[in-house]
């Protein structure tokens, strides 16, 4: 029963702590080594109860919880080491319960970083995230701590003074992308398209030029590239064509300067160059040529 004090190496004082019964009870303060108060709780029989704050050594706060029983219930803040707020949010039982707000360090004091609820310390419901400059950044929902639904990321930057460029978007079950996806350009050209089947590619993808002509075109099947993929110049006109199987490079591969004159022909087996490979100059004259056995180069 009663006051005890603990010390560092140096003679500072550490802990101050009230005792009933061998049990904390009472008021407990810690210091940091400097002399600086670090934390101070009040404790009932052992377990933290009611208000608990905490310092930075420079004397900032470094938060404020809400304790019953030794669980973490209602209301807290928690700061940053150059004071800015760091995070809001509210615990039930010692799990985050309700509205979550966390804030950006580097910025102006309020800056949102995220904000979304929280159920039995599970993510439930919205999710909203920013970027430093305000505008939005990810709009998503989760069911029982799993991303559901549609899924939105935004461009950091406002198209027609207004409405919020989208840079990708498609839709989640049970935490897994499925479905089909899309990327933009910030200009709102479309970049990528293309399904997912439990986090993985599957399906045609296509991606495409900042004009809006095709860039690539292929087939995927459980996020291995599969058949015949070919891509394409800006210009519309293409580049190469060639086959994948189980996401390993098969078969002839040819590749074309924009004129449409060929510039290499290469035979490949399970990825490896195995054939022989063809070069040529944009007047069409064979400048290369050279036989491979599993990758290797022939004398």
């Amino acid at each position: 029963n009663g006051t005890l004090q603990y010390f560092y190496p140096d003679g500072t004082l550490f802990q101050e702590a009230d005792y009933r019964d061998d049990l904390l009870h009472g008021t407990v303060k810690i210091f940091h080594s400097g002399g600086q108060i670090s934390e101070r709780a009040d404790y009932e029989n052992g377990r933290k109860q009611g208000v608990v704050e905490a310092w930075f050594e420079s004397g900032i706060k470094r938060f404020t919880k809400h304790f019953v029983a030794d669980l973490e219930h209602g209301s807290q803040k928690i700061f940053y080491e150059n004071g800015k707020i760091r995070e809001v949010s509210s615990m039930a039982s010692g799990k985050y319960q309700g509205e979550f707000r966390s804030y950006y360090k580097e910025y102006e004091d309020g800056t949102l970083q995220k904000v979304c609820q929280y159920d039995k310390g599970r993510l439930e419901g919205l999710y909203l995230g920013y970027y430093p400059s305000g505008n939005l950044m990810v709009k998503c929902s989760y069911r029982d701590d799993l991303l559901e639904g549609e899924w939105i990321k935004y461009h950091d930057l406002m198209r027609d003074d207004s409405v919020p460029g989208v840079m990708e978007s498609g839709y989640y079950n049970t935490g897994k992308k499925t479905g089909t996806w899309e990327s933009f350009y910030p200009s709102g050209e479309l970049y990528t398209s293309g399904g997912y089947a439990n986090r993985k590619f599957e399906g045609e993808w296509l991606v495409y030029h900042p004009n809006g002509n095709l860039k690539q075109k292929g087939t995927f099947h459980d996020g291995k590239a599969t058949g015949e993929f070919m891509m394409y110049y800006e210009s519309g006109k293409i580049k190469n064509r060639g086959s994948y199987r189980d996401d390993q490079k098969e078969g002839d591969w040819t590749t074309w300067y924009e004129s449409g004159n060929t510039m290499t022909t290469i035979r490949f087996l399970e990825g490896l160059r195995h054939g022989r490979a063809f070069a040529y100059d944009e007047m069409g004259n064979l400048v290369e040529s050279a036989t491979y056995v599993n990758g290797e180069e022939m004398e």
